[in-house]
């Protein structure tokens, strides 16, 4: 599960490096708000980013993995480069780097530890991100390499986005916005072909819905995102919380996948991983 978790986790952003105030406008919406800064931020193309996650078991905090990276929004690429840390308990993986590559529709993922599970002793591997449904709503919670798909779900399924205030991010000032993300909506909106592994998702989580706090720039770029969510599994309660901050908009990304031969076959492993 911490390995689905990463895969979307680590595509994700930083905060902002543009402007002074957050951009609000007095007769606008909140929501609408939020909406136009989906679009502000798609624009900008790409940005840096840096994120944190951990993951606490019945209220102990078990693991955190934090990164840095380069996401390109469109097309979608992303590299990414994440620190494990935590309980002793994690063994091999406390302590353990990793580096992930989102490019050409696929995420690569390189660490010692794949050398041993695939038997290859290589240590990329691949997942197709239609297998880990990266870019759909089981994102919600777990970042995403670009902010503006978490925005295009709230666009219809947010039950309601309020203006929270103003804080610094970065030494920017931002204005702050809460939502709740009912996943029964989310749910309803899916294909068929993906509502039922979505369905199982749904059960698992301690609550009917996501809350999703976004920053926004003078610049109406989303410059901070944080989630935070709750699963049942195995009978314990998984509380994850997630930050991703943009900035440096516009920098250049050059992204490749590892050579063909550096790549192991995932065979039924990569069933698992989609599957997680």
């Amino acid at each position: 599960m911490a390995l689905s978790l990463l895969v979307a986790a680590a595509c994700g952003g930083g905060s902002s490096g543009g402007s002074s105030a957050g951009a609000t406008s007095s007769s606008s919406s909140p929501r609408m708000e939020l909406i136009s800064s989906a679009t502000k931020t798609r624009d900008a193309g790409s940005a840096r980013f840096a994120m944190r996650m951990s993951v606490s078991a019945n209220s102990v905090k078990v693991m955190t993995m934090t990164g840095t990276g380069v996401t390109g929004f469109r097309p979608p690429a992303a590299q990414i480069a994440i620190r494990f840390s935590g309980d002793q308990a994690l063994g091999a993986v406390n302590g353990m780097t990793m580096t992930e590559r989102v490019v050409d529709g696929a995420v690569y993922i390189q660490s010692p530890l794949f050398a041993g599970l695939t038997g290859s002793g290589k240590q990329w591997v691949k997942v197709d991100l239609g297998d880990l449904g990266a870019g759909g709503p089981t994102d919600l919670g777990t970042g995403q390499s670009d902010p503006t798909k978490m925005l295009d779900y709230l666009r219809g399924l947010s039950s309601g986005v309020t203006r929270v205030g103003s804080d610094d991010v970065r030494g920017v000032q931002a204005t702050h916005y809460h939502a709740e993300t009912s996943l029964q909506k989310v749910l309803a909106s899916l294909p068929a072909s993906q509502r039922r592994s979505f369905e199982a998702i749904v059960k698992s989580y301690g609550s009917a819905s996501i809350p999703i706090d976004i920053w926004v720039d003078g610049d109406g770029r989303i410059v901070r995102m944080v989630t935070a969510t709750s699963l049942d599994v195995n009978g314990q309660s998984v509380q994850s919380d997630v930050q991703v901050d943009y900035f440096d908009f516009g920098v250049p990304v050059d992204v490749t996948a590892p050579p063909a031969g550096q790549v192991a076959d995932l065979g039924g492993l990569g069933n698992t991983l989609g599957a997680s």
